[in-house]
């Protein structure tokens, strides 16, 4: 069987234009000819930059590494009033799973300070998740930092604004069991030092040492944090610095551009391995495929 010479408009077409040309050809008559455009796709998605080809993959990536809203928010210092704990936390922004509005990971707290490890987020392209960062924070002080095990770094995080006061009260309703424990509603108001008040709602077990089993807010970016499998174990003291050998980078983008950078070059040495299939060549594969 004979195949029609393809021809080609004037204009140079890169490997995605002669792919669209392709589209509403006989495929049978293209199919060899689509195959090694294809593979060469392939080989070429590795050599290409992630900006270029998913405008928002960087983007995203470097978001991973911003402090979580429960964590950044005046909120997180009523999680505080406890000598130690871990638990189960998950963050819901209102706007449901289906817009990647759900973020859960494990909280350690010890005395006034956290770690927060967050679980993958499935959200985001799988060749800019950047795993196991831990976000530790202080947030009397409004300053901690986000350290990567993978790229065995860590970066520095503070706000200038801090809580200067709480004042709260009950909410004469009906107890709510969450995780299994009776909690009591309360109404609370915190003021920072930028002279401005936010509002929470927060249920207290009165068995866990009255820490709050979930935490909401109404405010202009509405928040709501649940607690569960709640264990009273203060954590090692060592786990809130930075790890011995790590390297310090100036910012968490920094650092972050450092790993998916790295990260994109292993998937270019990896791609650049591949070879085309046996079938496409007739007479059986040149030396060295």
């Amino acid at each position: 069987m004979r195949f029609r010479p393809i021809h080609c408009a004037p204009r140079p077409l890169g490997v995605r234009g002669h792919v669209r040309a392709f589209k509403h050809r006989n495929m049978s008559r293209c199919l060899p000819a689509l195959c090694v455009l294809g593979v060469c796709a392939l080989l070429l998605a590795g050599c290409r930059t992630a900006p270029d080809e998913f405008p928002g993959g960087m983007s995203a990536g470097l978001a991973q590494a911003q402090l979580p809203g429960f964590l950044s928010r005046p909120m997180s210092i009523l999680l505080t009033n406890s000598p130690g704990y871990s638990a189960q936390v998950t963050l819901d922004s209102g706007l449901g799973a289906d817009h990647g509005s759900i973020t859960t990971g494990q909280l350690l707290c010890r005395s006034n300070k956290f770690i927060f490890a967050p679980d993958a987020n499935h959200e985001i392209e799988k060749r800019f998740r950047v795993g196991s960062l831990l976000f530790v924070w202080d947030p009397a002080e409004s300053r901690g930092m986000v350290m990567s095990e993978i790229l065995q770094g860590y970066a520095p995080i503070s706000f200038s604004v801090h809580p200067t006061n709480i004042a709260s009260s009950p909410v004469m309703s009906a107890p709510e069991r969450l995780d299994g424990n009776a909690c009591r509603e309360a109404a609370t108001t915190i003021a920072t030092s930028d002279g401005l008040l936010s509002f929470y709602h927060l249920w207290q077990a009165p068995d866990l040492k009255n820490l709050p089993l979930r935490i909401s807010t109404t405010n202009a970016a509405p928040l709501t944090v649940t607690l569960s499998k709640v264990r009273f174990e203060p954590p090692p003291e060592k786990i809130f610095e930075p790890r011995e050998g790590f390297t310090r980078y100036e910012s968490a983008e920094a650092m972050m551009t450092e790993l998916i950078v790295r990260r994109q070059k292993q998937r270019s040495k990896s791609s650049s391995q591949l070879s085309l299939p046996e079938s496409l060549y007739p007479s059986g594969p040149p030396p060295g495929h």
